[in-house]
């Protein structure tokens, strides 16, 4: 992957989104799939596991926990460097011809 592919833009999404970043730059594209599901059921999970008693229980542990998980994930995820993740769309196969270096004359350009 020392070349670079045509047409391939690797964006963040909004802030809200951040957190299934965090999955996708370490297991690749299938996070995207699973992950929102994940957190529906988790939070839906959560009645299960409260009382009915003033206090905090299981189920605001639950809450808490997952909540903090997410910020930080997604605090993770806006600062780290986006990953493209070639591999699951882009096959490379032998007649197919990388894209040659882009050459910038921009002065900001490393």
């Amino acid at each position: 992957m020392s070349q670079p592919f045509g047409g391939l833009e690797v964006t963040k999404p909004p802030w809200w989104l951040l957190w299934v970043v965090f999955s996708e730059n370490i297991w690749g594209l299938a996070p995207i799939v699973f992950m929102p599901p994940l957190l529906f059921l988790i939070f839906l999970l959560i009645p299960f596991f409260s009382k009915d008693k003033p206090g905090a229980d299981w189920g605001v542990y639950i809450y808490l926990i997952t909540i903090a998980l997410v910020t930080l994930m997604g605090f993770w995820a806006n600062f780290a460097s986006q990953v493209a993740h070639t591999e699951d769309f882009v096959t490379q196969s032998p007649t197919s011809v990388p894209m040659p270096p882009v050459h910038t004359t921009h002065p900001d350009a490393h």
